[in-house]
């Protein structure tokens, strides 16, 4: 059976969460779960209402605990502090307005499977679902006129398509 690579882990400067009703720590986040530090434990297998805030973003999305053990750094165990839990968490059907702070936040591609084996096929473009540049694969696109975007990083200027939730930038 083949394995598939793993999603990217990213530390996000600044990213909490909320889970019943408490504040908890963003260690990382991916695009398909995070991984939080919370004063209390929560059971594996467990199904949370989270609100994740990333980029200055309040995403509501649910999550199913995948595994929480004890935290015990060096400052907790000699200085007598309560003991932190880390949960990690696997989101359960991210909605694609939440999907796209998500995987922008991740630093990641916004290809979907389908989108990667597209590009494999067409040797120009790009296919995501954000407006990204085809060249440098960049975000920071401007749009010019209808269906003309400039993108800022590599001074390219391409023709973008939306088919739905999907970009194809030529």
């Amino acid at each position: 059976m083949p394995s598939r690579p793993r999603p990217a882990r990213v530390a996000v400067r600044g990213a909490r969460a909320r889970v019943a009703n408490a504040l908890a720590e963003v260690v990382n986040v991916s695009r398909t779960g995070v991984l939080i530090r919370a004063p209390y434990p929560l059971r594996p297998g467990s199904q949370w209402s989270l609100t994740l805030e990333i980029q200055k973003t309040a995403l509501a999305l649910s999550a199913q605990v995948v595994r929480c053990a004890p935290f015990l750094s060096g400052a907790t165990q000699g200085a007598g502090l309560p003991v932190q839990h880390e949960s990690a968490l696997k989101f359960l059907g991210v909605p694609t307005e939440s999907r796209t702070t998500l995987y922008e936040a991740c630093g990641g591609d916004m290809e979907t499977p389908r989108g990667r084996a597209l590009n494999r096929i067409l040797p120009v473009g790009a296919l995501s679902l954000v407006r990204r540049c085809p060249r440098c694969r960049s975000t920071k696109v401007a749009k010019e006129r209808r269906r003309h975007y400039h993108c800022e990083s590599c001074n390219t200027s391409f023709v973008g398509i939306k088919l739905g939730p999907v970009r194809l930038a030529l």
